[in-house]
């Protein structure tokens, strides 16, 4: 049985699972292929660590926050996002993160990570990541968590994800990343014809029979 890797190459499931149980006996060393996603770890582990360390970017970033002429409300920075309760979930957002303690950081694991599309047309695909996720359902691996998100910016990408203004799904994200429950993440990202998108997988554990 195969697999493929973050790029797109096949892997034999089986050795794929004995390089992660050689990894982790061996506390090695592991992250992400590319900077994006490497700088979204690095700032989900830092607010894992120490929740309330965010607050102050939260409240710096409500300036950012404009009233949309046609209802709702647009966040203003290098990028301009569309969002849906405005102020008011930035504020829930400090109010979440005041009474969360310090959890566990999260691991990155290759062997939940989304193979990075190789076309555009992959990109634009609405159930590129649903069909890859199946795959690794199927093959045996556990996914508890999953999303895309399309930010070009890594600064407001990781800040729109902790708020999480996101409509009927509001703060799921930010939940499953603060969820002290959850052990190991798989994350990649990738830029194709001016086509960006980066892929987060969540788990509690690593099922690897």
């Amino acid at each position: 049985m195969n697999i493929k890797n973050e790029s797109g190459q096949n892997v034999d499931l089986n050795e794929s699972k004995k390089i992660i149980k050689y990894n982790y006996k061996n506390k090695t060393t592991i992250s992400p292929l590319d900077n994006y996603s490497r700088y979204l770890l690095e700032q989900i582990n830092k607010i894992r660590i120490d929740p309330q360390s965010f607050i102050g970017v939260i409240e710096d970033a409500k300036a950012n926050i404009k009233k949309y002429k046609y209802g709702g409300y647009i966040y203003e920075g290098r990028l301009k996002i569309a969002l849906t309760s405005g102020e008011a979930a930035f504020n829930e957002t400090i109010e979440y993160l005041k009474n969360l303690d310090s959890m566990e950081i999260l691991e990155f694991c290759p062997l939940i990570t989304i193979p990075v599309p190789q076309t555009e047309d992959d990109i634009k695909e609405a159930n590129y990541l649903k069909t890859k996720v199946d795959d690794m359902i199927n093959d045996g691996i556990n996914v508890k968590s999953f999303w895309r998100d399309v930010i070009k910016d890594p600064q407001i990408s990781f800040l729109l994800m902790i708020v999480d203004d996101n409509g009927t799904r509001k703060g799921m994200r930010r939940k499953d990343i603060l969820n002290p429950k959850m052990k190991y993440i798989g994350i990649t990202s990738t830029e194709i014809n001016g086509k960006f998108a980066c892929y987060i997988t969540l788990t509690n554990k690593l099922t690897m029979n």
